[in-house]
């Protein structure tokens, strides 16, 4: 049944007693051997829902196991090595920043007195 846009399922008797109703022939009388085989129809058709969401439970439980098994691989066994790595890397661009800055003081030293030379000289 549509109702102003929106989708209502029929529950099981619900939908039986559409069929039946549905069934009546021109004479008033009902015919129950179409109704009772549409009925198996509804309910095949329930159980192969019920299956097959049953399925798709089942794979989002496996996918969230997986999901948990990769957290706990990347927090255990990546994570620790790469803070590491960046650690080690802020001490050495550190170190590299204090040489580098010595070097341009001694260039610029060495550049005052070359200068002071000419001048001089």
């Amino acid at each position: 049944k549509r109702a102003a846009g929106s989708t209502k399922m029929l529950s099981l008797s619900e939908a039986a007693g559409a069929i039946m109703s549905s069934r009546q022939t021109t004479d008033g009388t009902s015919n129950a051997g179409a109704a009772l085989s549409d009925l198996s129809s509804i309910e095949q058709a329930s159980e192969r829902r019920g299956s097959l969401l049953a399925s798709v439970i089942e794979s989002h439980s496996i996918l969230a196991d997986r999901y948990d098994e990769h957290s706990t691989f990347l927090r255990e066994e990546i994570i620790p090595p790469l803070f590491q790595l960046c650690e080690n890397l802020i001490v050495e661009v550190e170190t590299i920043e204090k040489l580098g800055d010595a070097i341009i003081d001694e260039l610029t030293a060495a550049e005052k007195e070359v200068a002071d030379a000419w001048v001089l000289g």
